[in-house]
This record gives C-alpha cells, structure tokens and sequence, in this order.
C-alpha cells in the first residue's frame, strides 16, 4: 500500500510540473484549465507567474523533506484559479460555458 501512495504522489507531481512546462513550451494559457481573458493588462506576467509556480509545485514534491510544501502551493494556486478566473466567468456570463 505505501507503494501506491508514492506512486500516486509522483504522478501528481508530475502532472502538476507537466501544467507548466506546456504552459512554457506553447506559450499560452491551457484554455479549458486557466481561461485567462485576452484584455487582462498584465497578462505575461500571471501567464509566467502560474507557469512558474506550477513547476516549481510539482518538483518540490518529488521530494520527501519538500513534499508537503509543494502540495500546499498546488493546493493554494487551483484554488486562487478556480475561485477568481472561473468564478468571474461565471458571474460574467452565466449562460456561456466558454470553450
């Protein structure tokens, strides 16, 4: 059982480390995960904020002494997500559910 817990805590790290370095790689927002508006004026700047954070997140808990650290700032960063980019779509637009 202590195997599928590890193992289960490196495929999150991973997915979580994979979040950013697509993000990096393409060069834009994942649109159905971060659907960041075109007209935000700091754009760049949160785009390599949550790009960095999601990596930084998911190679801090690779880790044992860091995992619990990394966790909290995946945990923190798809809260901040889901209740400020989702949240403000859905009372923008409450009938369109976006792309």
């Amino acid at each position: 059982m202590q195997l599928l817990h590890k193992s289960g805590r490196y495929f999150f790290a991973f997915a979580i480390l994979a979040f950013g370095v697509i993000q990096f790689v393409t060069g834009k927002f994942m649109i159905g995960f971060l659907p960041v508006k075109e007209t935000i004026h700091a754009r760049n700047i949160v785009f390599v904020f949550f790009s960095t954070v999601f990596v930084i997140a998911g190679v801090t808990m690779l880790f044992n002494k860091t995992v619990r650290g990394g966790a909290m700032i995946a945990a923190y960063i798809l809260f901040i997500i889901s209740f400020s980019v989702h949240f403000s779509n859905i009372i923008d637009k409450p009938h369109d559910p976006g792309p």
